[in-house]
Protein backbone atom coordinates (compact mmCIF):
# COMPACT_ATOMS: atom_id res chain seq x y z
CA UNK A 1 0.00 0.00 0.00
CA UNK A 2 2.61 2.42 -1.20
CA UNK A 3 1.62 5.89 -2.32
CA UNK A 4 3.91 8.57 -3.73
CA UNK A 5 1.75 11.45 -2.49
CA UNK A 6 3.70 11.94 0.75
CA UNK A 7 2.66 15.59 1.10
CA UNK A 8 -0.98 14.62 1.04
CA UNK A 9 -0.39 12.08 3.79
CA UNK A 10 1.43 14.64 5.92
CA UNK A 11 -1.45 17.06 5.50
CA UNK A 12 -3.91 14.37 6.58
CA UNK A 13 -1.80 13.66 9.66
CA UNK A 14 -1.85 17.34 10.60
CA UNK A 15 -5.60 17.43 10.07
CA UNK A 16 -5.98 14.40 12.33
CA UNK A 17 -3.92 16.16 15.02
CA UNK A 18 -6.07 19.31 14.88
CA UNK A 19 -9.27 17.30 15.07
CA UNK A 20 -7.90 15.36 18.05
CA UNK A 21 -7.08 18.61 19.86
CA UNK A 22 -10.57 19.99 19.22
CA UNK A 23 -12.42 16.90 20.38
CA UNK A 24 -10.29 16.59 23.52
CA UNK A 25 -10.83 20.29 24.28
CA UNK A 26 -14.60 19.91 23.92
CA UNK A 27 -14.68 17.01 26.37
CA UNK A 28 -12.42 18.76 28.90
CA UNK A 29 -14.51 21.94 28.73
CA UNK A 30 -17.60 19.83 29.26
CA UNK A 31 -15.98 18.28 32.33
CA UNK A 32 -15.18 21.70 33.76
CA UNK A 33 -18.64 23.10 33.05
CA UNK A 34 -20.36 20.24 34.88
CA UNK A 35 -17.74 19.83 37.61
CA UNK A 36 -19.89 21.38 40.34
CA UNK A 37 -22.84 19.11 39.65
CA UNK A 38 -20.52 16.15 39.25
CA UNK A 39 -18.99 16.68 42.68
CA UNK A 40 -22.37 17.21 44.32
CA UNK A 41 -24.37 14.40 42.72
CA UNK A 42 -21.68 11.86 41.77
CA UNK A 43 -18.54 12.08 43.90
CA UNK A 44 -20.31 12.85 47.18
CA UNK A 45 -22.95 10.17 46.66
CA UNK A 46 -22.50 6.53 47.73
CA UNK A 47 -21.34 3.97 45.22
CA UNK A 48 -24.08 2.75 42.92
CA UNK A 49 -24.61 1.52 39.38
CA UNK A 50 -25.40 5.02 38.23
CA UNK A 51 -22.20 6.39 39.73
CA UNK A 52 -20.09 3.67 38.11
CA UNK A 53 -21.75 4.22 34.75
CA UNK A 54 -21.16 7.96 34.94
CA UNK A 55 -17.51 7.66 35.91
CA UNK A 56 -16.88 5.18 33.13
CA UNK A 57 -18.71 7.23 30.50
CA UNK A 58 -16.88 10.39 31.51
CA UNK A 59 -13.33 9.34 32.18
CA UNK A 60 -13.04 6.48 29.75
CA UNK A 61 -13.71 9.01 27.01
CA UNK A 62 -11.16 11.40 28.51
CA UNK A 63 -8.50 8.67 28.61
CA UNK A 64 -9.28 7.48 25.10
CA UNK A 65 -9.25 10.97 23.58
CA UNK A 66 -6.03 11.82 25.41
CA UNK A 67 -4.41 8.68 24.01
CA UNK A 68 -5.67 9.58 20.56
CA UNK A 69 -4.17 13.06 20.90
CA UNK A 70 -0.82 11.63 22.00
CA UNK A 71 -0.93 9.20 19.10
CA UNK A 72 -1.47 12.09 16.70
CA UNK A 73 1.65 13.80 18.08
CA UNK A 74 3.85 10.72 17.73
CA UNK A 75 2.34 9.47 14.51
CA UNK A 76 4.40 6.60 13.10
CA UNK A 77 7.15 8.23 11.01
CA UNK A 78 7.18 5.73 8.19
CA UNK A 79 4.42 6.81 5.83
CA UNK A 80 2.45 5.18 4.44
CA UNK A 81 1.30 3.03 7.36
CA UNK A 82 1.12 -0.69 6.74
CA UNK A 83 -2.19 -2.48 6.26
CA UNK A 84 -1.93 -4.75 9.35
CA UNK A 85 -1.15 -1.74 11.50
CA UNK A 86 -4.18 0.14 10.21
CA UNK A 87 -6.36 -2.92 10.81
CA UNK A 88 -5.13 -3.22 14.37
CA UNK A 89 -5.76 0.49 14.99
CA UNK A 90 -9.30 0.22 13.63
CA UNK A 91 -10.01 -2.76 15.85
CA UNK A 92 -8.92 -0.74 18.87
CA UNK A 93 -11.14 2.16 17.82
CA UNK A 94 -14.12 -0.14 17.31
CA UNK A 95 -13.61 -1.73 20.73
CA UNK A 96 -13.42 1.66 22.47
CA UNK A 97 -16.48 2.89 20.63
CA UNK A 98 -18.49 -0.18 21.64
CA UNK A 99 -17.44 0.22 25.27
CA UNK A 100 -18.69 3.80 25.30
CA UNK A 101 -21.80 2.81 23.38
CA UNK A 102 -22.65 0.06 25.88
CA UNK A 103 -22.30 2.50 28.78
CA UNK A 104 -24.74 4.84 27.07
CA UNK A 105 -27.21 2.05 26.39
CA UNK A 106 -27.03 0.80 29.96
CA UNK A 107 -28.11 4.25 31.13
CA UNK A 108 -30.98 4.47 28.64
CA UNK A 109 -32.07 0.89 29.30
CA UNK A 110 -32.22 1.48 33.05
CA UNK A 111 -34.30 4.57 32.45
CA UNK A 112 -36.71 2.60 30.26
CA UNK A 113 -37.05 -0.13 32.89
CA UNK A 114 -37.72 2.45 35.60
CA UNK A 115 -40.30 4.15 33.40
CA UNK A 116 -42.30 1.09 32.35
CA UNK A 117 -41.61 -1.31 35.25
CA UNK A 118 -42.59 -4.25 33.04
CA UNK A 119 -40.52 -7.42 32.88
CA UNK A 120 -41.32 -7.96 29.20
CA UNK A 121 -39.65 -4.66 28.35
CA UNK A 122 -36.44 -5.79 30.02
CA UNK A 123 -36.44 -9.09 28.16
CA UNK A 124 -37.08 -7.32 24.86
CA UNK A 125 -34.22 -4.89 25.52
CA UNK A 126 -31.87 -7.73 26.40
CA UNK A 127 -32.69 -9.61 23.20
CA UNK A 128 -32.39 -6.44 21.15
CA UNK A 129 -28.98 -5.53 22.57
CA UNK A 130 -27.70 -9.07 22.11
CA UNK A 131 -28.80 -9.08 18.47
CA UNK A 132 -27.30 -5.64 17.96
CA UNK A 133 -23.97 -6.69 19.46
CA UNK A 134 -23.84 -9.88 17.43
CA UNK A 135 -24.70 -8.01 14.25
CA UNK A 136 -22.03 -5.43 14.94
CA UNK A 137 -19.36 -8.06 15.53
CA UNK A 138 -20.23 -9.97 12.36
CA UNK A 139 -20.52 -6.81 10.29
CA UNK A 140 -17.23 -5.42 11.62
CA UNK A 141 -15.38 -8.65 10.96
CA UNK A 142 -16.63 -8.90 7.38
CA UNK A 143 -15.96 -5.21 6.78
CA UNK A 144 -12.37 -5.36 7.99
CA UNK A 145 -11.67 -8.42 5.88
CA UNK A 146 -12.58 -6.63 2.65
CA UNK A 147 -11.76 -3.04 3.54
CA UNK A 148 -8.65 -1.31 2.25
CA UNK A 149 -6.77 1.62 3.81
CA UNK A 150 -4.67 4.39 2.39
CA UNK A 151 -1.32 5.58 3.76
CA UNK A 152 -2.82 7.30 6.85
CA UNK A 153 -5.33 4.55 7.69
CA UNK A 154 -8.31 6.24 6.09
CA UNK A 155 -10.86 3.70 4.88
CA UNK A 156 -11.32 3.55 1.13
CA UNK A 157 -13.65 1.36 -0.88
CA UNK A 158 -16.04 1.23 2.06
CA UNK A 159 -18.39 -1.78 1.78
CA UNK A 160 -22.12 -1.46 2.22
CA UNK A 161 -21.99 -3.32 5.53
CA UNK A 162 -20.65 -0.15 7.14
CA UNK A 163 -23.79 1.77 6.22
CA UNK A 164 -25.95 -1.06 7.54
CA UNK A 165 -23.98 -0.93 10.78
CA UNK A 166 -24.44 2.85 11.09
CA UNK A 167 -28.16 2.55 10.30
CA UNK A 168 -28.50 -0.08 13.03
CA UNK A 169 -26.88 2.22 15.57
CA UNK A 170 -29.12 5.12 14.62
CA UNK A 171 -32.21 2.91 14.76
CA UNK A 172 -31.21 1.72 18.20
CA UNK A 173 -30.88 5.27 19.49
CA UNK A 174 -34.21 6.30 17.98
CA UNK A 175 -35.91 3.25 19.50
CA UNK A 176 -34.47 3.84 22.97
CA UNK A 177 -35.34 7.52 23.07
CA UNK A 178 -38.76 6.80 21.58
CA UNK A 179 -39.52 4.39 24.43
CA UNK A 180 -38.41 6.96 26.99
CA UNK A 181 -40.55 9.70 25.44
CA UNK A 182 -43.53 7.38 25.16
CA UNK A 183 -43.19 6.29 28.76
CA UNK A 184 -43.04 9.85 30.03
CA UNK A 185 -46.04 10.89 27.94
CA UNK A 186 -48.17 8.09 29.42
CA UNK A 187 -47.18 8.46 33.02
CA UNK A 188 -48.70 11.21 35.11
CA UNK A 189 -48.89 12.46 38.67
CA UNK A 190 -46.21 13.71 41.02
CA UNK A 191 -43.94 10.68 40.52
CA UNK A 192 -43.00 11.47 36.94
CA UNK A 193 -44.36 14.81 35.80
CA UNK A 194 -43.80 15.79 32.20
CA UNK A 195 -42.12 19.01 33.24
CA UNK A 196 -39.25 17.01 34.75
CA UNK A 197 -38.47 15.32 31.45
CA UNK A 198 -38.65 18.59 29.52
CA UNK A 199 -36.28 20.13 32.04
CA UNK A 200 -33.98 17.12 31.69
CA UNK A 201 -33.90 17.46 27.91
CA UNK A 202 -33.24 21.18 28.28
CA UNK A 203 -30.26 20.53 30.54
CA UNK A 204 -28.90 18.00 28.07
CA UNK A 205 -29.18 20.15 24.96
CA UNK A 206 -29.30 23.81 25.96
CA UNK A 207 -28.11 24.34 29.51
CA UNK A 208 -24.72 25.97 29.99
CA UNK A 209 -22.09 24.98 27.43
CA UNK A 210 -24.19 22.14 26.03
CA UNK A 211 -25.24 24.25 23.05
CA UNK A 212 -21.61 24.92 22.13
CA UNK A 213 -20.58 21.28 22.51
CA UNK A 214 -23.43 19.97 20.37
CA UNK A 215 -22.88 22.69 17.77
CA UNK A 216 -19.19 21.80 17.42
CA UNK A 217 -19.98 18.10 17.13
CA UNK A 218 -22.60 18.70 14.45
CA UNK A 219 -20.24 21.00 12.57
CA UNK A 220 -17.53 18.38 12.48
CA UNK A 221 -19.96 15.71 11.35
CA UNK A 222 -21.06 17.89 8.46
CA UNK A 223 -17.41 18.54 7.58
CA UNK A 224 -16.68 14.80 7.72
CA UNK A 225 -19.59 14.00 5.43
CA UNK A 226 -18.41 16.58 2.92
CA UNK A 227 -14.75 15.51 3.00
CA UNK A 228 -15.65 11.82 2.91
CA UNK A 229 -17.86 12.30 -0.13
CA UNK A 230 -15.27 14.46 -1.88
CA UNK A 231 -12.25 12.24 -1.15
CA UNK A 232 -14.10 8.92 -1.16
CA UNK A 233 -12.49 8.03 2.18
CA UNK A 234 -13.73 7.69 5.76
CA UNK A 235 -11.46 9.10 8.46
CA UNK A 236 -11.43 7.23 11.79
CA UNK A 237 -11.28 10.52 13.68
CA UNK A 238 -14.88 11.16 12.57
CA UNK A 239 -16.11 7.58 12.48
CA UNK A 240 -15.03 6.65 16.03
CA UNK A 241 -13.54 9.57 17.98
CA UNK A 242 -16.32 12.12 17.60
CA UNK A 243 -19.13 9.58 18.28
CA UNK A 244 -17.34 8.64 21.50
CA UNK A 245 -17.27 12.32 22.42
CA UNK A 246 -21.00 12.63 21.70
CA UNK A 247 -21.90 9.54 23.71
CA UNK A 248 -19.82 10.70 26.66
CA UNK A 249 -21.38 14.17 26.76
CA UNK A 250 -24.93 12.92 26.26
CA UNK A 251 -24.70 10.08 28.78
CA UNK A 252 -23.09 12.19 31.50
CA UNK A 253 -25.49 15.09 31.08
CA UNK A 254 -28.43 12.73 31.16
CA UNK A 255 -27.21 11.07 34.37
CA UNK A 256 -26.60 14.45 36.01
CA UNK A 257 -30.10 15.57 35.07
CA UNK A 258 -31.63 12.41 36.54
CA UNK A 259 -29.61 12.74 39.74
CA UNK A 260 -30.53 16.40 40.09
CA UNK A 261 -34.24 15.65 39.69
CA UNK A 262 -34.01 12.72 42.11
CA UNK A 263 -32.23 14.90 44.66
CA UNK A 264 -34.89 17.60 44.30
CA UNK A 265 -37.76 15.15 44.80
CA UNK A 266 -35.99 13.52 47.75
CA UNK A 267 -35.48 16.89 49.40
CA UNK A 268 -39.13 17.83 48.93
CA UNK A 269 -40.45 14.51 50.23
CA UNK A 270 -37.91 14.11 53.02
CA UNK A 271 -39.21 13.40 56.57
CA UNK A 272 -37.95 16.78 57.69
CA UNK A 273 -40.17 18.55 55.22
CA UNK A 274 -43.13 16.28 55.88
CA UNK A 275 -42.95 16.39 59.68
CA UNK A 276 -41.44 19.78 60.39
CA UNK A 277 -41.71 22.18 57.50
CA UNK A 278 -44.91 20.81 55.97
CA UNK A 279 -46.50 20.00 59.33
CA UNK A 280 -49.94 21.40 59.96
CA UNK A 281 -49.34 24.58 61.91
CA UNK A 282 -51.71 26.47 64.15
CA UNK A 283 -52.05 30.20 64.18
CA UNK A 284 -52.93 30.65 67.84
CA UNK A 285 -49.82 29.48 69.73
CA UNK A 286 -50.46 25.88 68.75
CA UNK A 287 -53.40 25.48 71.17
CA UNK A 288 -56.17 25.41 68.60
CA UNK A 289 -57.47 22.18 67.20
CA UNK A 290 -57.69 23.67 63.73
CA UNK A 291 -54.42 23.64 61.81
CA UNK A 292 -53.12 25.25 58.70
CA UNK A 293 -50.94 23.46 56.17
CA UNK A 294 -47.58 24.78 55.01
CA UNK A 295 -47.88 27.88 52.93
CA UNK A 296 -51.32 28.86 54.26
CA UNK A 297 -51.76 32.38 55.47
CA UNK A 298 -52.31 32.95 59.16
CA UNK A 299 -54.55 36.00 59.61
CA UNK A 300 -53.63 38.96 61.72
CA UNK A 301 -54.57 38.84 65.41
CA UNK A 302 -58.22 39.66 66.03
CA UNK A 303 -59.78 41.48 68.91
CA UNK A 304 -59.91 39.71 72.31
CA UNK A 305 -62.16 36.68 72.37
CA UNK A 306 -65.80 37.56 72.85
CA UNK A 307 -69.06 35.67 72.99
CA UNK A 308 -71.29 36.76 70.14
CA UNK A 309 -75.06 36.41 70.53
CA UNK A 310 -77.35 36.80 67.59
CA UNK A 311 -79.83 39.67 67.70
CA UNK A 312 -82.50 40.48 65.19
CA UNK A 313 -83.43 43.83 63.72
CA UNK A 314 -85.17 45.30 60.72
CA UNK A 315 -81.97 46.84 59.40
CA UNK A 316 -78.79 45.06 58.31
CA UNK A 317 -77.89 41.88 60.09
CA UNK A 318 -76.80 42.85 63.63
CA UNK A 319 -74.77 41.01 66.23
CA UNK A 320 -74.47 42.21 69.83
CA UNK A 321 -70.96 41.45 71.08
CA UNK A 322 -70.41 41.21 74.81
CA UNK A 323 -66.76 41.35 75.84
CA UNK A 324 -66.04 41.62 79.58
CA UNK A 325 -68.50 44.28 80.83
CA UNK A 326 -69.01 46.27 77.63
CA UNK A 327 -71.40 45.80 74.74
CA UNK A 328 -70.89 46.70 71.12
CA UNK A 329 -73.36 46.41 68.26
CA UNK A 330 -71.71 45.42 64.98
CA UNK A 331 -72.98 44.83 61.49
CA UNK A 332 -71.44 42.48 58.95
CA UNK A 333 -70.05 45.45 57.02
CA UNK A 334 -68.37 46.84 60.11
CA UNK A 335 -67.02 43.42 60.99
CA UNK A 336 -65.66 43.03 57.51
CA UNK A 337 -64.02 46.46 57.75
CA UNK A 338 -62.60 46.09 61.26
CA UNK A 339 -61.75 42.37 61.27
CA UNK A 340 -61.27 41.25 57.65
CA UNK A 341 -58.99 38.33 58.46
CA UNK A 342 -61.20 36.97 61.23
CA UNK A 343 -64.41 37.27 59.22
CA UNK A 344 -62.79 35.70 56.16
CA UNK A 345 -61.34 32.94 58.32
CA UNK A 346 -64.73 32.41 59.90
CA UNK A 347 -66.45 31.87 56.58
CA UNK A 348 -63.51 29.94 55.10
CA UNK A 349 -62.98 27.83 58.22
CA UNK A 350 -66.35 26.17 57.80
CA UNK A 351 -69.92 26.66 58.94
CA UNK A 352 -71.35 23.66 60.74
CA UNK A 353 -75.05 23.37 61.25
CA UNK A 354 -77.47 20.77 62.62
CA UNK A 355 -81.22 21.31 62.78
CA UNK A 356 -84.31 19.27 63.40
CA UNK A 357 -86.50 21.86 61.76
CA UNK A 358 -86.54 21.44 58.00
CA UNK A 359 -87.58 25.05 57.30
CA UNK A 360 -84.79 26.66 59.29
CA UNK A 361 -82.35 24.08 57.95
CA UNK A 362 -83.23 24.87 54.33
CA UNK A 363 -82.79 28.62 54.83
CA UNK A 364 -79.46 28.28 56.59
CA UNK A 365 -78.24 25.59 54.20
CA UNK A 366 -78.68 27.89 51.22
CA UNK A 367 -76.39 30.45 52.84
CA UNK A 368 -73.72 28.18 54.34
CA UNK A 369 -73.66 25.14 51.96
CA UNK A 370 -73.03 22.74 54.88
CA UNK A 371 -75.87 20.81 56.54
CA UNK A 372 -76.00 18.04 59.15
CA UNK A 373 -79.03 16.87 61.12
CA UNK A 374 -77.84 15.49 64.46
CA UNK A 375 -79.83 17.02 67.35
CA UNK A 376 -82.81 19.12 68.31
CA UNK A 377 -80.75 22.31 68.50
CA UNK A 378 -79.77 24.37 65.45
CA UNK A 379 -76.24 25.73 65.78
CA UNK A 380 -74.49 28.02 63.36
CA UNK A 381 -70.81 28.09 64.29
CA UNK A 382 -68.36 30.42 62.63
CA UNK A 383 -64.79 29.44 63.50
CA UNK A 384 -61.89 31.66 62.56
CA UNK A 385 -58.20 30.96 63.04
CA UNK A 386 -55.97 33.74 64.29
CA UNK A 387 -52.37 33.82 65.49
CA UNK A 388 -53.31 34.21 69.19
CA UNK A 389 -56.99 33.18 69.68
CA UNK A 390 -60.02 31.46 68.21
CA UNK A 391 -63.21 33.47 67.86
CA UNK A 392 -66.49 31.61 67.60
CA UNK A 393 -69.84 32.99 66.57
CA UNK A 394 -72.77 30.82 67.58
CA UNK A 395 -76.42 31.20 66.78
CA UNK A 396 -78.76 28.83 68.60
CA UNK A 397 -82.39 28.31 67.76
CA UNK A 398 -84.71 26.28 69.95
CA UNK A 399 -86.71 23.53 68.40
CA UNK A 400 -90.37 23.71 67.61
CA UNK A 401 -92.76 23.67 70.57
CA UNK A 402 -90.47 25.30 73.13
CA UNK A 403 -90.34 28.82 74.46
CA UNK A 404 -87.31 30.97 74.72
CA UNK A 405 -86.13 34.52 75.27
CA UNK A 406 -84.54 36.58 72.54
CA UNK A 407 -83.14 40.10 72.47
CA UNK A 408 -84.44 42.21 69.62
CA UNK A 409 -82.95 45.55 68.61
CA UNK A 410 -85.43 47.78 66.81
CA UNK A 411 -83.79 51.14 66.25
CA UNK A 412 -82.75 52.35 69.69
CA UNK A 413 -85.44 50.36 71.47
CA UNK A 414 -84.18 47.23 73.24
CA UNK A 415 -86.77 44.84 74.59
CA UNK A 416 -86.87 41.30 75.85
CA UNK A 417 -89.84 39.10 75.10
CA UNK A 418 -90.89 35.50 75.21
CA UNK A 419 -92.04 33.97 71.98
CA UNK A 420 -92.80 30.54 70.71
CA UNK A 421 -90.62 28.76 68.24
CA UNK A 422 -93.16 29.40 65.46
CA UNK A 423 -93.06 33.15 66.08
CA UNK A 424 -89.29 33.03 66.36
CA UNK A 425 -89.08 31.20 63.04
CA UNK A 426 -91.28 33.86 61.40
CA UNK A 427 -88.98 36.58 62.73
CA UNK A 428 -85.92 34.71 61.44
CA UNK A 429 -87.49 34.16 58.05
CA UNK A 430 -88.22 37.86 57.77
CA UNK A 431 -84.68 38.78 58.83
CA UNK A 432 -82.97 36.28 56.53
CA UNK A 433 -85.15 37.11 53.53
CA UNK A 434 -84.68 40.83 54.07
CA UNK A 435 -80.91 40.60 54.43
CA UNK A 436 -80.23 37.85 51.92
CA UNK A 437 -78.34 40.10 49.55
CA UNK A 438 -76.25 41.68 52.26
CA UNK A 439 -75.41 38.36 53.91
CA UNK A 440 -74.52 36.57 50.71
CA UNK A 441 -72.04 39.31 49.74
CA UNK A 442 -70.64 39.87 53.22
Amino acid sequence: MVDSNFQGYAKDVVHHGYASVVVLTVVLCECLSTLEDEVQYIWLSPWSKTKCTYLFARYFAVVYLTANFVFSLVWPPPLPVSQPRCTSWHLQNISCFYAQYIASHITLSRRILETYEVRNIGSALLVFHAAELAGGVVSGKDTLSVMSFNGVCDMVNVPKNVFVFVAMLLLSQVLMWGLILSGHSRRGGADAPRADFREMVYRMWYDGEAKVAWAICCLFFVANAYRGNAGQAVKPIYLFVWPICLLSIGTCRYILSMERNANTHARISSPKCNSAERELHTCNDGNSAEDLSLGSYCPEPCEPQASVDSTTSTGPYVMRVSSSDSFETLTLDSLKWKHPSCLQGAFDGGIKMSDSSSDVSSDLTRRTSTTSTSSSMSTLRLSSISSHMTQETEITAPSIGTRSSIDIDIGSLHSSSSVTSEELRDVWNEVWSGDEHAFMHA
